[in-house]
């Protein structure tokens, strides 16, 4: 809507003077522009404002802005360097002064608008940036754990979630794309006899604490979710590092690989290390894999060199499926 105000503005204060010939190309270009950003907004609406509003879509209206600049400064140029170019009727000094001083108060607003907007899109796009590369990590996540995960999360990568099972499984057999990335397998590596450093923050969103009891006791309804979640926190306690992967181990017999590299921020505080800022893990996976009954819960935690691995005995989480 500004962006139209200033274009009027424009209109109205160079109107017998408009000088086609220079900018029709920028007018034309503000123009199409606006028309453009209006299709995919209404295009879009459907999908809800969220969609419409999206930061791709964003600059098409940019160029619009790009456009009123040039024409602010082709008009300001004008009453500033030849004063010839303007008609004799219009060429009181009075009335010449007010229109360059309205094309300059019209040319510092469009220079505030390119400003707040470049400022705008920059902090916007990473912020963008930083909520895609998230749904991209949890989408890999959830691919290479395919056989662990309900269909609802599958289907985040395509609306079939069988077709999703039978691409991905052909992926992990030619070892193909996130398949083809190095992987820990917990029988091949040397298991250490040490607790290692890690928390289990909660359990499908319930929150564990372990202050006073270290056993923790979970109930998962299945018929009411289709998913365990448990999120937390891991490192390499002997080498004050990050740890190389967190896996997740029910009864001592399935092992379900984690989401490692999470952002903790408050872990820089707690551990005092700024080094475990990505120290945060994510494991996922269907319930029915489990059946009904009590399942204890423990938390494996490889080595920052990926030769070793350690697993917590101390504490106890039990779910009740």
């Amino acid at each position: 809507m500004l962006i139209i105000t200033i274009l009027v503005f424009i209109f109205i204060v160079n109107r017998k003077n408009l000088q086609l010939e220079k900018n029709s190309k920028w007018f034309s270009l503000v123009l199409f522009s606006l028309f453009a950003s209006l299709e995919v907004s209404v295009a879009r609406a459907g999908f809800g404002s969220s969609v419409a509003l999206s930061q791709r879509y964003l600059l098409l209206t940019y160029w619009s802005i790009i456009g009123l600049y040039f024409i602010s400064l082709n008009f300001v140029n004008i009453y500033c360097r030849n004063f010839q170019i303007v008609p004799d009727r219009f060429s009181a000094k009075d009335i010449i002064e007010k229109t360059k001083i309205l094309n300059y108060l019209l040319l510092g607003s469009v220079l505030c608008l390119l400003f707040i907007g470049v400022s705008y899109h920059f902090v916007t796009g990473i912020e963008t940036g930083s909520v895609l590369n998230e749904q991209f990590e949890q989408n890999k996540y959830y691919l290479e754990t395919f056989d662990l995960q309900p269909d609802r999360n599958l289907e985040r990568l395509y609306p079939d979630a069988t077709a999703v099972r039978e691409k991905a499984t052909l992926l992990r057999k030619y070892n193909l794309s996130v398949f083809s990335q190095e992987k820990y397998d917990l029988e091949a590596l040397k298991k250490k006899d040490k607790e290692p450093q890690y928390s289990v923050d909660s359990i499908n969103g319930q929150q564990v604490n372990l202050i006073k009891d270290k056993t923790v006791n979970i109930a998962i309804t299945s018929t009411e979710t289709d998913e365990i979640v448990i999120e937390g926190w891991a490192v390499d306690v002997d080498e004050n590092k990050l740890a190389r992967a967190v896996f997740i181990v029910v009864n001592d017999k399935i092992t379900v690989p984690s989401r490692y590299g999470i952002k903790r921020e408050d872990l820089i505080n707690n551990l005092n290390n700024k080094d475990f800022l990505k120290a945060g893990f994510r494991a996922s996976f269907n319930p029915s894999l489990l059946g009904d009954g009590t399942h204890r819960i423990k938390i494996a935690v490889v080595s920052n060199d990926g030769t070793s691995y350690c697993i917590g005995q101390k504490n106890e989480y039990n779910l009740y499926v």
